[in-house]
């Protein structure tokens, strides 16, 4: 499934190695505005802790988490966002 970032997702760095170029305590972009993903549903554990999508980054082997709140302050399906555009169009 495809989605598309609203809004951009900054993530705090708390690994000990530099994440974009960011440091231990920094933010980065997780996800950037305007950008499209994939993503898929969690398996397994990954689901019985209220994990409700993950999302992938387009870097290799990168992915994140996303609980339901995260998904919808950010993150829209394309065909959501399609029908949105189709309803304001017909609605002007």
């Amino acid at each position: 499934m495809k989605i598309l970032c609203k809004r951009t997702y900054f993530k705090e760095n708390l690994n000990a190695f530099p994440v974009q170029a960011k440091l231990y305590g920094d933010k980065y972009v997780a996800f950037q505005n305007g950008k499209i993903y994939s993503c898929r549903e969690p398996e397994g554990y990954e689901r019985s802790v209220g994990v409700y999508l993950i999302v992938e980054s387009e870097r290799k082997d990168f992915w994140l988490p996303v609980k339901k709140s995260d998904y919808d302050k950010y993150f829209i399906n394309l065909d959501e966002n399609r029908n949105k555009k189709i309803d304001e169009i017909l609605n002007r």
